[in-house]
């Protein structure tokens, strides 16, 4: 209405001046007037200003972000003559359309501080307007959050100080809704009349604004009428057709001119809010409000009362005209009838609480100024965190000072208790208590000074004191700020990282945080810190202090000092950062590395240097320094870092590219360098390398290395070249070592297109090997031509000399390879590579045909060497994979030997039938120690290469020198995943087995110790590693455990049921019986042993009969025995036991009654006493402790037995003194013949049948004709 009046008003004296087509005049008056500051008015189309008819095309009205209010095809129909009358008398005002884009942007003129009574503005005329149109408003989606389009229709006078109007909006945009107001005002009796309806239906635009749950109907009224100096206005709120909130808005006058304002609202708004607050609100909630303003700006609030199930709210105040307050009262008090947590009516995360209380109070009268504040909370519950307790208590003083300024002063604490973070970090790293405190004070005019800031959790505290200024115009933050942390470990969740350690961290200077601008010291010193990185650990163990001097203002960041010290670290730094960019310089200090941990030593140090312009991505770092001594743990590297080694970088980093225009490390007798630029589309790097002496990596490393790469990266395609050359290189692998004798020099580049390797270029030569290979283009194919000779091969394969040559053709062509290679050699080989393949390898189809030395094996079969002719004819389709092989590999007429144990096979003959990821193996041989074996079954081609496979010895010879000689028979297999896992199960029985007890040799000689090798040749270890004598890492040394391969599960039973004989040191005993091999192979456990079925001991023709023997398999594979011969003395019994592992046993005798052990074997071969003895019955003793302790040899009975292959044979005396002669030998399994002769001219022969392994048949004979027959049943138990 206002721009309406002050349009009509500008026009009243444009009809004395003016014609109808002076333009320019009119509309630049009306334009001038109706604009103002922040506002601009422009008329379109004006027409018609004499006329009763006035028009105008347009009128649009902007701020400084452009039009927000545009009126169209604007009509005036009114009276012209009543203007002579001092009347503005209108028809009628309509618009076609009057669209609000948005809100016009808020002016920023201040309202005067002093109130001033409602009146109507004085007008020289009077304005009536009959009838106000427009067809269709159209208020912009930022207005309302929606667009809406509406009709306006009303009507207005405006005369004599006294208004009326009457405005209707609806909606037309297919949603119901309507606004009705009217209204009017007299200036004379102040009397005010107000009628203000708004109706919507269910979504309507003020539902969804206040976000009223389900966005219901709403009807809300507001009338009044009375003068305004005691004006009662009712409200009432309905939604869907029930009544929320009903009450009275009352305004009255008071003494001395004051505005009284009274509120006075009732209601059940739990509809209006979601379920979750109706406890809270309940169905009764009150607002009341009383109190006044005075003409002088001061506002008393003499009742501020709010009543609902779950609040309870009072309060006053007396506030001044300058905002300071002479008194106040608050309190407040949240709980649930019943005890229950209640949620808060907040917007966001759901917060509950189970009970609040707060009082505030400030009397300010004469007799006290001071202020108090108690408050509790328990029962805090938030998505975030929760609290069982929180209390706050304050006080202090409220005033003014001498020159009346405002002052206030006062002192804060709280106290936390239950406190539970959700984040397990933050949780952590709080505790559950927090308690704090605060004292402050403050002067119009002065800074806020917080003189004392405290916070206290359970093992860490902060304090410090602060001034608050706006004298710079804008908040400046001075002081200081000290913290103690007993236990870092708090952070180590929030970190993400095993943080410890304690330290003290303290600040000093002052803050603006509008602009960020700062200038103080910062510094942490700290004992023992730990992030959980070992080398980080390492040289922070101990104390560690970080300080920092530091500003930032317009000019940028500078770093005025920073030092980082620890046990045998120290960083120094200075410098700018700028939005330029950085100028830092730094120094680094390791002064001792081996705190970083075992593998790390020496020390390093070093100057760092960043500079460039951060805006242009433009930036330069220097690095240079030198380490002495230095230590990786990498043996190799050691070697060359001992001494001094210098570094020095200087790089260049351009937008995302890295360019290195150095980068150079320098030993004693090495160095290296790399130099170029890197970038995520291209790169171009150049490196170089010379290492004059190899031996400083230890080990085996001898020779000489240098030479240079390239590598590039341009259009997506990489590029690599080495030239190199090596002088005498050695690297501890003898065959290698002996390929790399003398110069080698080499040349290769290659490529790398869409992931496809492409070989350029190829050149190696030694005296012993030469290779090359040259890529050239023909139209469109591509071809490599390979060619590589070996002078000996012999240098890699023992027992096969003569040159090796390869030589072929690789040609590419539309994505497809096609090869062509052959090889050739002595020892047979003669293969051949031929077909098609893809770029990648990933498909091929490949023929693998021709013969070969199953001794080239041998470089990579360890302890196992293998001879004999091999065919080949294989056949390789698809991916590069033993699953993609078919064909067949056959051996005829081989010979496999095995360093450990000891074994030798000869006509070796089969092969292996590969077809559909299978291979089939079929292999037989025969053992040099007599017997044979064969070996059958398939195996898958792919992991974990589940195999069924069938090992069957037929007499196979087994033998330990040292130990025992066996033949075995059975039948072994292997099934499950051969690379790792499978079970080997069976049954083998032993046949003839001779379990032999040692000698320890000649004469009193003691062991030879164990050799140490030193700088001992490649080939040299190699060689003993294969026969396995180099024990740990280098072979086996014997025992349970097996080596670093797959461990196999084991479940073996070993028969024995007889000719089981121990021998050696005067023994001849035969066991049987039988025992298990169990655990893995990693873990060998037999368990079980043998009996003894018959058995003596010789000693000087004194014969000992074994009562009782047993062999038993303890957890090793050496057997333990033991062997009891019992026997009559003079004066009582003796026994000669002998107990232990079988390598090794120990013999003792004991007597009843008890004797000294040689008081004991003195009787037990003289039947006399040690000292009776005469001087060659004591040789003939010590002849036999020799015999018995391993030193007297096998003897020449056990000689004679051998040679006449028989299984016993004994020479003795009998009773009478007549000699005798026994022999035994097994004519079968279980059928042992026994003949006694003796020089009387007595013989008797006698026969053992072993029917199972309880009954035994026996018979004899004798010379004179006597005979015998018996059976025997014997069991164990």
């Amino acid at each position: 209405m206002r721009y309406t009046a002050a349009f009509l008003l500008c026009l009243t004296p444009a009809v004395a001046f003016a014609q109808e087509d002076d333009r320019s005049f009119l509309t630049g008056l009306l334009e001038d007037n109706l604009s103002g500051a922040g506002r601009e008015v422009r008329i379109e189309g004006f027409q018609g200003a004499l006329s009763s008819r006035a028009r105008m095309t347009s009128l649009t009205i902007a701020d400084d972000e452009g039009v927000w209010l545009r009126l169209t095809d604007v009509l005036l129909d009114w009276n012209r003559s009543a203007l002579f009358g001092g009347r503005v008398s209108v028809n009628a005002l309509t618009a076609a359309e009057i669209t609000l884009e948005r809100l016009p942007n808020a002016g920023e003129d201040l309202p005067s501080p002093e109130a001033a009574p409602f009146s109507l503005p004085d007008l020289p005329v009077s304005v009536q307007i009959g009838q106000i149109t427009a067809e269709k408003i159209t208020l912009g989606p930022t207005v309302l959050g929606e667009e809406i389009t509406a009709r306006l229709d009303g009507g207005a006078n405006l005369g004599d100080g006294e208004g009326n109007a009457r405005l209707e909006l609806k909606r037309t945009d297919g949603t119901a809704g309507a606004l009705v107001l009217e209204g009017g005002f007299v200036n004379s009796s102040r009397e005010l009349r107000l009628d203000l309806s708004l109706q919507e239906p269910q979504g309507g635009i003020a539902a969804r604004m206040i976000g009223l749950p389900g966005e219901p109907a709403l009807d809300l009224s507001i009338k009044g009428q009375g003068p305004i100096e005691n004006f009662t206005a009712n409200v009432a709120l309905r939604s869907d057709g029930q009544e929320r909130v009903a009450g009275s808005v009352r305004l009255s006058s008071e003494k001395e001119g004051a505005k009284g304002f009274d509120l006075d609202l009732k209601g059940d708004v739990t509809p209006l809010f979601l379920p979750d607050y109706h406890d809270f609100f309940g169905p009764d909630v009150s607002l009341k409000a009383e109190g006044s303003q005075s003409v002088t700006g001061a506002l008393r609030l003499n009742e501020l009362r709010i009543d609902a199930a779950a609040l309870r709210l009072s309060g006053s105040a007396d506030i001044a005209p300058d905002g300071m307050p002479n008194a106040f009262d608050l309190n407040l008090d949240l709980s649930a009838a019943d005890g229950e947590p209640v949620r808060l009516p907040l917007s966001g995360d759901p917060v509950e609480v189970r009970a609040a209380k707060l009082r505030l109070g400030f009397a300010g009268d004469q007799s006290s100024d001071a202020w108090t504040l108690t408050g509790s909370l328990t029962g805090l519950s938030t998505p975030a965190l929760t609290a069982d307790v929180f209390s706050l208590e304050g006080k202090g003083r409220i005033g003014r000072a001498a020159d009346r300024s405002p002052m206030a002063d006062g002192a804060l604490s709280f106290d936390s208790a239950g406190l539970k973070m959700t984040d397990a970090g933050l949780d952590q790293a709080l505790g559950d208590r927090l308690i704090g405190q605060t004292r402050f004070d403050w002067q119009s005019g002065q800074p806020l000074r917080i003189s004392v800031l405290k916070l206290e959790g359970e093992d860490y505290s902060a304090e410090g004191s602060f001034d608050v200024s706006t004298a710079s115009g804008e908040p400046e933050i001075t002081g200081r700020i000290g913290a103690v942390l007993q236990d870092l470990g708090r952070i180590s969740v929030l970190a993400g990282r095993a943080t410890a350690g304690k330290g003290t961290l303290s600040w000093s200077g002052s803050v603006k945080p509008l602009s960020g601008a700062f200038d103080g010291q910062l510094s942490l010193d700290g004992t023992d810190l730990s992030i959980g990185m070992a080398e980080v650990d390492g040289l922070l163990r101990g104390q560690s202090l970080v300080s920092l001097d530091a500003a930032r203002g317009g000019e940028g960041t500078q770093i005025r000092a920073l030092d980082l010290r620890g046990q045998s670290l120290r960083v120094q730094g200075q410098g700018w950062i700028r939005s330029t960019g950085p100028d830092l310089t730094a120094r680094l200090d390791f002064t001792d590395l081996s705190v970083m941990g075992a593998s790390y030593g020496g020390s390093l140090s070093a100057d760092a240097t960043l500079k460039g312009k951060a805006l242009d991505n433009d930036l330069n770092l220097t690095l240079k320094g030198s380490g002495s001594d230095l230590k990786t743990g990498i043996a190799e590297a050691d070697g060359f870092l001992r001494g001094e080694t210098a570094l020095d970088i200087d790089a260049h980093l351009l937008d995302g590219i890295v360019t290195l225009r150095q980068a150079v490390l320098t030993g004693q007798t090495w160095d290296a360098g790399i130099s170029g630029f890197a970038g995520t589309e291209s790169r171009d790097l150049r490196a170089r390398f010379a290492l004059e002496d190899l031996s400083r990596a230890g080990g085996p490393y001898r020779g000489r290395l240098s030479g240079n790469l390239t590598y590039a990266l341009t259009n997506g395609t990489e590029t690599a070249a080495i030239d190199a050359e090596a002088g005498d290189i050695a690297i501890g692998q003898a065959e290698a070592d002996r390929l790399l004798r003398g110069v080698t020099r080499l040349s290769a580049a290659g490529s790398r297109t869409a992931g496809v390797l492409r070989l350029e270029k190829l050149d190696l030569q030694n005296p012993q090997l030469s290779a090359s290979g040259n890529a050239r283009q023909e139209g469109d194919r591509r071809l490599l031509a390979l060619q590589a000779r070996l002078n000996d091969l012999g240098l890699l394969v023992q027992g096969v000399p003569g040159a090796l040559t390869l030589q072929g053709d690789v040609t590419e062509q539309d994505g497809t390879l096609n090869l062509d290679i052959r090889a050739r050699g002595p020892g047979g080989i003669d293969l051949s590579v031929a077909g098609i393949s893809g770029l990648n390898f990933a498909n091929s189809a490949l023929r693998i045909t021709g013969s070969a030395d199953a001794a080239l094996a041998n470089a990579f079969t360890g302890g196992v060497a293998l001879r004999g002719p091999l065919r080949l004819d294989l056949s390789l389709n698809g991916a590069p994979a033993l699953s993609s092989l078919s064909g067949r590999v056959s051996l005829s007429d081989g010979r496999l030997t095995i360093a450990s144990p000891a074994m030798g096979f000869s006509g070796l003959n089969g092969g292996v039938t590969l077809s559909g990821g299978r291979a089939e193996v079929a292999l037989s041989a025969a053992s040099d120690a007599g017997g044979r074996v064969t070996v059958n079954g398939p195996i898958t081609l792919t992991a974990p290469f589940q195999g069924s496979l069938v090992v069957t010895p037929e007499r196979l010879g087994l033998r330990d020198p040292q130990l025992y000689e066996t033949k075995a028979s059975g039948r072994v297999e292997i099934n499950g995943p051969l690379a790792g896992g499978a079970m080997i199960q069976g049954r083998i029985r032993l046949e003839e087995t001779e379990l032999r007890i040692p000698s320890t040799g000649l004469g009193g000689s003691a062991a030879i110790p164990e050799l140490r090798h030193v700088y001992e040749p490649a080939g040299v270890r190699a060689t003993r590693a294969r026969a396995g004598l180099l024990g740990g890492a280098g072979g086996t040394a014997g025992g349970s455990s097996g080596g670093g391969g797959p461990v196999y599960g084991l479940s073996l039973f070993v028969l024995a049921e007889n000719q089981v004989f121990i021998r050696g040191r005067g023994l001849d005993a035969e066991l049987g019986g039988s025992f298990r091999i169990s655990g893995t192979t990693a873990n060998v456990v037999p368990s079980g042993g043998l009996e003894l079925i018959r058995g003596r001991l010789d000693l000087l023709g004194k014969r000992f009969n074994f009562a009782e023997g047993t062999l038993q398999m303890e957890g090793s594979m050496v057997p333990r025995i033991r062997l009891v011969a019992n026997t009559d003395t003079v004066d009582g019994t003796a026994s000669v036991i002998i107990d232990g592992p079988a390598d090794q046993p120990e013999i003792t005798f004991t007597s009843s009654p008890e004797l000294p052990q040689e008081e004991v074997v003195a009787r037990l071969l003289f039947g006399r006493g040690l000292t009776s003895l005469t001087p060659l019955q004591a040789a003939q003793l010590a002849s036999a402790v020799a015999t018995l302790s391993g030193k007297g040899g096998a003897g020449i009975v056990d000689s004679l037995r051998r040679n006449f292959g028989l299984d016993d044979f004994d020479v003795s005396a009998s009773e009478n003194g007549a000699a005798a002669v026994r022999a035994g030998k097994y004519l079968s399994e279980n059928i042992y013949v026994d003949l006694k002769l003796d020089s009387d001219g007595q013989s008797e022969v006698s026969i053992n049948l072993d029917l199972s392994k309880s009954v035994t048949v026996r018979g004899r004979a004798t010379a004179d004709g006597n005979t015998g027959l018996g059976i025997h049943y014997e069991r164990d138990y």
